[in-house]
């Protein structure tokens, strides 16, 4: 077999194992998936190279070259710089398809003349190392379309090499850089310049294809380029959290969305990545504003707020943010994981407790004022005899009491044997205490007590408290005049009894002495 075959073997297995794996890291990653299509043009271009160096008829090779051409070279600049503008990036031009044409539209074209003319090439012709192509004028129109895409692509790798925001990411773009511009290079002189001249020198791309892939290998496990990302990072919490969760670039567009966040805000996932935050949340919500992403990016801070979501029926969901910076291994932000609740529930509920303590505040109100505007002195007393509320009669009657026992207060009694209702009413379980008695300063109190049950079922005590010194003192005077009246009514109602007798016997005389009787 041709020694120079396993060049071409060799560069299609370390390509096309290259886009399978790169593939594999993040199929989701629109950078993933462009870079994988990117090597696999090479593994194909690599295999239509070897097929030439092993096949023996003119047509055979015709065919590979063919294929080689089609499904490899013709496509790889736009290819290139479609990966180069997403991997930093700068894809969103590609959304104007008038862009996305002038991008593909030349490979396009030259496509057909390669399939259907000899514009670009114009056959094959048996060489040393198997069979090489014959370059017409029009490949020099290819070479320089080439030779422009792949420069835009330099530049942007570039300029993300030296000033870049981010660390990773610039080596990441060096390593891209150089790890294309060596083998395209070297490619350019063996496979477009010399033949352009009519030199046959045997094709390296094959060879030139292994540096390529060693460069990639070397950023990708070294500068985890294509892999460290925030949808890798927390992949699987991603689809297993509960509360909306999305994982945002530096660039503040959306990488990554778990199933709870599509079903919150109504959207499709194709309808979500890639997109601006800007999407789900209000424009004027500070935390989007570049210099706080900036600061927060930069000290790696997280934070908690309260914000708002827009579904994609425009409704606004009441949600609590949380966010912080996700970083890479080298400790340097890559991104912004934002954990989204749902206090829509939350916030009905606060409502309405909100609502209930308005109404218990007005009833506590109005009690109070019915308490306040009372004359009968009220207060409450716990099982230990400790006063824990009074009104205004009962400060008036008592000074102010509260905290304090009430054998201690001027009502009086004592430890063993206060005059207060607790020890009927909690002790002995009576309903009702009614009590008439003199307080340590010499007033008459009347005292009701009556069972209270308080929230935690313990029982307290409500008591009211008159103070009847005068209506007592007038009780007394009432009672003295009535025995005074009565004992006058006694006297008269006496003296009157006597004289009916005196009379009944004056009239017997009277009748003894024959007379007639005076008094009838």
């Amino acid at each position: 077999m041709n020694s120079y075959v396993f060049l071409s073997l060799t560069g299609f297995i370390v390509t096309f194992v290259m886009a399978i794996y790169v593939i594999t890291l993040n199929y989701k990653n629109k950078t993933n998936r462009i870079f994988a299509l990117f090597s696999l043009s090479l593994a194909i271009w690599n295999f239509g190279e070897m097929m030439l160096r092993i096949v023996a008829s003119a047509r055979a090779a015709a065919f590979w070259d063919l294929t080689a051409s089609l499904l490899g070279w013709i496509f790889l600049g736009p290819l290139y710089l479609h990966f180069v503008l997403t991997f930093t990036k700068k894809d969103k031009v590609l959304e104007n398809r008038g862009i996305m044409l002038l991008l593909y539209g030349p490979s396009l074209v030259w496509a057909g003349l390669k399939a259907f003319t000899n514009f670009l090439q114009a056959g094959v012709i048996k060489v040393y190392w198997g069979w090489d192509v014959i370059i017409a004028p029009g490949f020099y129109f290819y070479t320089v379309h080439l030779v422009i895409l792949s420069l835009i692509g330099f530049y942007l790798l570039l300029s993300v090499w030296l000033m870049g925001e981010n660390k990773i990411q610039r080596y990441q773009a060096r390593a891209a850089l150089i790890g294309t511009f060596i083998p395209f290079s070297l490619g350019l002189v063996t496979d477009a310049i010399l033949p352009i001249f009519g030199f046959h020198f045997v094709r390296l791309a094959g060879l030139f294809s292994t540096i390529y892939v060693l460069f990639f290998a070397y950023a990708i496990l070294r500068y985890q380029l294509m892999q460290i990302s925030p949808q890798r990072a927390a992949s699987n919490i991603i689809a297993t959290l509960p509360d909306p969760l999305l994982l945002l670039d530096i660039d503040m567009t959306i990488n990554s969305v778990n199933p709870a966040a599509l079903k919150l805000f109504n959207f499709d996932e194709n309808e979500l990545i890639d997109k601006p935050i800007g999407l789900l949340f209000p424009a004027q919500d500070k935390l989007w504003q570049a210099n706080d992403i900036k600061n927060l990016l930069k000290s790696g801070d997280s934070s908690t707020f309260d914000s708002e979501l827009i579904t994609k029926d425009k409704a606004l969901i009441p949600v609590i943010i949380s966010y912080s910076a996700v970083k890479d291994f080298s400790g340097e932000a890559i991104g912004v994981l934002i954990v989204a609740k749902d206090i829509r529930e939350k916030k009905e509920l606060i409502e309405k407790l909100e609502q209930s303590q308005n109404e218990i505040w007005q009833h506590s109100n109005r009690l109070n004022a019915i308490l306040s505007n009372m004359l009968e002195g009220i207060f409450i007393e716990d099982g230990k005899h400790e006063i824990k509320y009074m009104n205004h009669a009962a400060l008036a009657i008592l000074g102010d009491q509260i905290g304090n026992k009430c054998y201690n207060t001027s009502l009086g009694g004592s430890v063993e044997n206060p005059v207060c209702s607790v020890p009927a009413i909690i002790s002995r379980g009576e309903a009702r205490f009614n009590s008439i008695f003199e307080s340590r300063d010499g007033k008459s109190i009347e005292l009701i007590g009556s069972p209270l049950k308080n929230p935690d079922g313990s029982l307290s005590v409500l008591e009211i408290i008159r103070n009847i010194t005068d209506k007592k003192k007038t009780e007394d005077e009432l009672k003295k005049k009535v025995a005074e009246l009565e004992e006058i009514n006694q006297l008269a109602v006496g003296r009157e009894l006597r004289m009916i007798e005196l009379e009944k016997e004056i009239n017997e005389l009277l009748k003894e002495l024959g007379r007639e009787a005076r008094y009838k």
